[in-house]
């Protein structure tokens, strides 16, 4: 089957954004500014959970319990403005919410927000890089950052693999070297999967990207050695010159963020406020829900759209990362019209977009695929009621409010 290159490597770009975003967004504690919610902000706390149908929803014991939830998440993780600021109480504590809601379920919620450096909102833009289209980004450090790119060397290979199968004796020592080299790609995502730092094994990388490099030089040159091959590859239609040289690419990408490995795996959250207060007058977008939903995905062996650790064996984990792949199948056989055709672009943007969709209007969501519906609530563990759409006047306040606080100047 022909591999889709766009598929395979446009994944590989999104780390390598780092530096054009607000670089300080790894602290190793809270911002002196970020000081306890006073009085008055936790009585517009109160009044924005009141005003919330979703939470309004909830008894009054489970309310207590997110409102404990979100404030906690307050005091945990810095929130940041793209200058540097802390964030003042009341939109930290709008941030929380969000993320207080999503997780208020799940046993690993804990796990999930332990790799969240920091949340870092940009003011007065709607979009966070000029000339791009990017409304919120999770930027990845650490070992995590290797993982799209090992999947997708693993992918070339194995498909080399299948085209030279009948390639006959003058392949035989260079096949071996690509199996050789596929349980290399494995066995590198099975040490970085637990996301913590490898320091010393530099070294060990850089000679695992130099053999990858080496099997794919000379153009090709064990494959038109071998005519036999022609029929097959000309079948399948892959231009394997275009494989060869992203292989370069993608080692190149390694090469580049190889210092990845001396880092424990982290995240941070990049949203703009306006267009997160916008989210709110509509019934399937939440940048900050998305981002989120890349976060428990990354929390769990890397972004690959499967929201549990790869190797897990209990039942429910087995469970959801089969129900996750079959949802990319459907997806991929034109099923989930009703959802952003964003998710088309790789399983993990499925995921989170599936997941926003589910957070601000679940009763569409289920009305559009009911098995979808199920493998979003096994996942979060409870289906929430429609949130409250908000007017274009609530944004505007808030706006106005935003630059009040002066924080946003």
């Amino acid at each position: 089957m022909p591999l889709n290159v766009s598929k395979t490597f446009d994944v590989l770009q999104e780390g390598l954004l780092s530096d054009e975003f607000y670089e300080d967004c790894w602290p190793t504690a809270l911002p002196a500014a970020q000081l306890p919610p006073t009085a008055t902000a936790l009585q517009g706390f109160d009044a924005l959970l009141a005003d919330d149908a979703a939470v309004v929803a909830l008894d009054v014991s489970a309310r207590a319990r997110l409102r404990e939830a979100a404030l906690g998440i307050e005091r945990r993780i810095p929130f940041l403005s793209s200058s540097g600021a802390a964030l003042p109480a009341p939109h930290r504590l709008f941030l929380a919410l969000e993320a207080a809601k999503l997780l208020r379920c799940r046993p690993a919620a804990h796990d999930d927000l332990a790799r969240l450096a920091s949340v870092v909102v940009y003011p007065g833009v709607t979009k966070l890089r000029r000339g791009h289209t990017e409304l919120g980004v999770l930027l990845m450090r650490g070992p995590y950052r290797l993982l799209p790119h090992l999947a997708s060397l693993e992918r070339v290979v194995a498909l080399f693999l299948d085209v030279s199968v009948h390639g006959g004796g003058a392949l035989k020592a260079w096949r071996r070297g690509l199996r050789d080299f596929k349980g290399d790609c494995r066995r590198w995502c099975e040490r970085i999967t637990p996301g913590d730092a490898l320091v010393g094994l530099e070294e060990a990388f850089g000679d695992f990207i130099a053999r990858g490099r080496a099997l794919f030089a000379d153009d090709l040159k064990p494959l038109r050695r071998a005519p036999a091959l022609a029929n097959t590859i000309a079948a399948q239609d892959i231009n394997l010159k275009t494989f060869a040289d992203g292989v370069t690419v993608v080692c190149d990408s390694l090469e580049e963020a190889s210092d990845a490995l001396t880092l424990p795996a982290q995240a941070s959250i990049h949203l703009s406020w306006a267009t997160q207060l916008a989210c709110h007058t509509t019934a399937s977008h939440d940048t900050m829900v998305h981002e989120l939903a890349h976060l428990v995905d990354f929390a769990h062996g890397g972004i690959d759209g499967l929201p549990v650790a790869p190797g897990v064996g209990d039942e429910a984990s087995s469970s959801l990362a089969k129900g996750w792949a079959a949802a990319w199948e459907a997806l991929e056989g034109g099923s989930y019209t009703f959802l952003d055709a964003y998710a088309r672009k790789n399983p993990a943007e499925l995921f989170a977009v599936a997941t926003e969709a589910f957070f601000t209007d679940s009763v569409a969501v289920r009305a559009g695929s009911p098995s979808l519906a199920q493998l979003l609530e096994d996942t979060w563990g409870y289906t929430p009621v429609p949130r409250t759409r908000r007017s274009g006047f609530w944004v505007g306040r808030q706006l106005i409010f935003s630059k009040l606080s002066g924080t946003f100047e």
